[in-house]
């Protein structure tokens, strides 16, 4: 490692690769253009004045602006005008908690820097996946404060440390094969981030899959680079403050040293460093069973900005503010591991007068974590069922760690040698399909029309090797439901003579992240009401998405004992901090069940308007017979793909839709959705954005062809989009994939590269 003078500049990649990855973002061009907003480098020993910075954030926003849809599919939930009131102070006021040392100067500059974020309705609560020039810039910007520290040309970022590192362990496993790891087999954080992987550490250099190093100890590097073995960097807190309390100075490593992860602690999230884009590609996950396009940088699905935006402006203090930060004891993670919270049938949220001194006043008691955990989940069994009986609970960022939580405790539940486990399902969120490339089960699809299919089930649940059943509440790709009822009464009947035989209870995951409107209308779908005695049930709920709290806040409620085994087990990925439970609940609590219940009965009846102006229109609504009511999520067939494209010409930005019935290659094979929220029930110019939907629906759908063949030739001759069947080939085609290579698919994410130009990458990965 050389420690050089100056706080260093990005590197860059080779002309080659550079000219690929340009010509690779063209498609983003309109939608990222960020052209008017000049770069800026804030990462110096003064850093910038609270005029720079809200200047910067006020262009940032502008940009984004600019292509900001009428209705789209999800991100914005607006379930009250007044959260914003309420969590920006709340925001500010955990923000400056954290920077208490500054001197009263810097404190000053912090607390400009926060409130230009918090307390703007714009920047405060975004999902970074929803593709924006905001995000772009500001994350783009932030990135560069780790490349030029360390020399690396490529960034990502995930929300701690532990998650960084293995998002880098995975991509070393999936490019290399191997599942073994060189490193220090003494470091508890190291092994079980590896463990959760399938991964072993040890001490061959021989067929490994990377080393693992620290900024303290390169030692085996000179021999991983004889060897051919690449070389990751954890950076730890201790090793990063140790790092930014000296004079101003940056680093840089052998070229051998192929990938750098930091942990959390200056920073709240982790970040991750590149040489070769095609690591940081291997990581994505890219869909090849799910039918709509989606990509995560890390192993979340839905993102949170604000984590990554607050980050930001602690970068932008300067070096010097930094060096204070950085002379703090290093970060030491309270509760590192897994603990389940138990809510007894006795907790009820009590009724709150004042949302806001409510939440300070909490805020200042002794109450734990785990405590105002407790207090949403026991709002949250109103929907979900429970509210008589005690379960268990934790919380976690987002969807998709939900799911991934709940496949995990069921994983370790098994005993030692039980083989290669297998779940069942019928047309899964892509959060199952990445975890089961993660964590290694075997996936068997049982659908029909969109759902389970319950006669196959019925067969397949006798199979000893049968672990779960995950089933959706609500579907994304195309609004259905399975019946999770009557998968439950299998569950039960089939588990009675397993457990008499002495196998393993087959669990239900639950999948209820984007269900609230439907648990909402179903009290059936309330599972946690149902008395079972042999299976395991484990829903997962976001209360970012319809109960309208802050990003970055889900959670897995499950039957008492169902989340034992998850206990012990290190945590991989942050999850809500006290003060954003605190703030949940106080959103929660000025709403109440009773609102709830009000905002999305009133979303489902105008969303069910919709559906019948479809039929009207002889649109055909996908898998229509497994919709409940409820449903917030609608899909419609779409030949030739034109209808999409002439609603997005007119800024409704719906998700496209692929292989909707891949087994009858006669059918139309394309569609759009969106997954409404009461966001499209506010009033543009005199209607909702919802009403201007429909008018323009009804003007694209006459221009668009009511049959049309699945052909890319129909689709250009007609005026399509010629993406859905791009992505149609990565079911299966590997031929395709082989032929095209890493430019053929393209899928959006944030920017992480270019806070100059401002496109944003673009991956062009299988």
């Amino acid at each position: 490692m050389d420690v050089k003078e100056g706080a260093g500049t990005a590197v860059q990649d080779s002309i080659v690769n550079a000219a690929k990855k340009y010509l690779g973002e063209l498609p983003a061009a309109s939608l990222l253009d960020t052209s008017s907003v000049d770069a800026i480098n804030p990462f110096t020993r003064s850093g910038l004045t609270p005029e720079q910075l809200r200047d910067f954030f006020a262009a940032a926003a502008k940009a984004g602006r600019k292509t900001t849809p009428t209705t789209e599919s999800g991100n914005v939930y607006a379930v009250s005008k007044a959260f914003h009131a309420l969590n920006g102070p709340l925001v500010v006021d955990e923000y400056l908690n954290k920077l208490r040392s500054l001197d009263a100067s810097d404190l000053q500059r912090a607390r400009a820097f926060v409130e230009a974020v918090a307390l703007d309705a714009e920047l405060r609560n975004r999902n970074p996946l929803h593709p924006s020039a905001t995000d772009a810039l500001v994350i783009g910007t932030l990135l560069d404060f780790p490349k030029q520290l360390f020399g690396f040309p490529y960034a990502c970022y995930a929300t701690d440390g532990r998650e960084s590192l293995s998002l880098c362990l995975y991509a070393y496993r999936l490019r290399t094969g191997s599942r073994r790891i060189v490193g220090d087999a003494s470091d508890e954080t190291l092994k079980g981030v590896a463990s959760r992987l399938g991964m072993t550490v040890c001490s061959d250099l021989d067929g490994a899959a990377c080393v693992v190093a620290t900024l303290s100890d390169l030692s085996l590097c000179e021999e991983a680079s004889r060897r051919g073995v690449p070389v990751h960097v954890r950076c730890t807190d201790s090793e990063l403050r140790q790092l930014l309390t000296k004079p101003l100075c940056h680093v840089r490593f052998p070229c051998n040293v192929s990938s750098l992860s930091i942990d959390d602690g200056v920073f709240t999230c982790g970040y991750s460093l590149y040489r070769d884009l095609t690591l940081r590609d291997a990581h994505m996950d890219v869909a090849l069973r799910w039918q709509a396009a989606y990509l995560s940088p890390n192993e979340g699905g839905s993102g949170a900005s604000a984590p990554l935006f607050l980050d930001f402006c602690t970068a932008c203090l300067g070096r010097d503010a930094l060096a204070v930060l950085a002379s703090q004891e290093p970060y030491e993670d309270p509760e590192p591991c897994w603990d389940p919270t138990t809510v007894q049938a006795s907790r009820k949220l009590p009724p709150v007068k004042d949302p806001l001194t409510w939440a300070r006043r909490q805020l200042a008691s002794t109450k734990s974590r785990k405590d105002f955990e407790g207090d949403l989940v026991a709002f949250q069994r109103h929907f979900l069922g429970g509210l008589q009986k005690d379960v268990e609970a934790v919380s976690t960022g987002g969807g998709t760690r939900s799911i991934n939580v709940a496949f995990e405790t069921v994983l370790r539940s098994l005993p030692e040698g039980f083989g290669r486990p297998r779940v069942l399902t019928g047309n899964p969120h892509l959060a199952v399909e990445r975890a089961e490339r993660r964590f290694g089960f075997a996936l068997t699809r049982l659908e029909v029309d969109g759902a389970i299919d319950l006669s196959k089930l019925a067969r397949e649940l006798h199979a000893p090797d049968v672990i779960a059943v995950y089933a959706q509440s609500l579907s994304y790709t195309d609004g259905i439901s399975d019946d999770v009822p009557r998968v439950l009464d299998l569950l039960e009947a089939v588990n009675a003579t397993r457990v008499k035989n002495g196998d393993v209870a087959v669990a239900l995951i639950n999948d209820c992240c984007l269900a609230f409107s439907v648990l909402v209308h179903q009290p059936a779908y309330r599972l946690l009401d149902r008395t079972t005695t042999h299976t395991p049930v484990l829903m997962t709920l976001d209360a970012h998405k319809h109960l309208g709290a802050d990003k970055g806040l889900s959670t897995v409620v499950g039957t008492k004992g169902s989340l034992r085994a998850l206990r012990g087990a290190l945590r991989v990925g942050a999850r809500p901090t006290r003060a954003a439970l605190v703030r949940a609940l106080a959103n929660v609590a000025s709403v109440t069940a009773s609102g709830y219940d009000t905002i999305y009965r009133n979303l489902a009846s105008r969303v069910k308007v919709v559906e019948e102006t479809c039929s009207s229109l002889s649109l055909e609504v996908v898998h229509a017979c497994h919709r409940k009511e409820g449903s917030t999520v609608l899909a419609v067939h779409d030949p030739a793909c034109r209808t999409q494209k002439l609603l997005s010409k007119r800024n409704h930005k719906a998700t496209f839709l692929y292989n909707l019935h891949p087994l009858d290659r006669t059918r139309c094979q394309y569609g759009w959705c969106l997954s409404f929220t009461p966001h499209c029930l506010r009033e543009l110019d005199g209607a909702t954005a919802l009403d201007v939907f429909v008018r323009d629906l009804k003007v694209c759908a006459s221009k668009a062809p009511s049959r049309a063949s699945n052909s890319i030739v129909s689709i250009l001759m007609k005026g399509g989009a010629e993406e859905p069947w791009l992505f149609s080939f990565l079911r299966g085609n590997q031929t395709f994939r082989r032929v095209l290579g890493p430019h053929a698919v393209v899928m959006t994410s944030t920017g992480l590269d270019s806070r100059n130009d401002g496109r944003g990458w673009f991956l062009f990965r299988f």
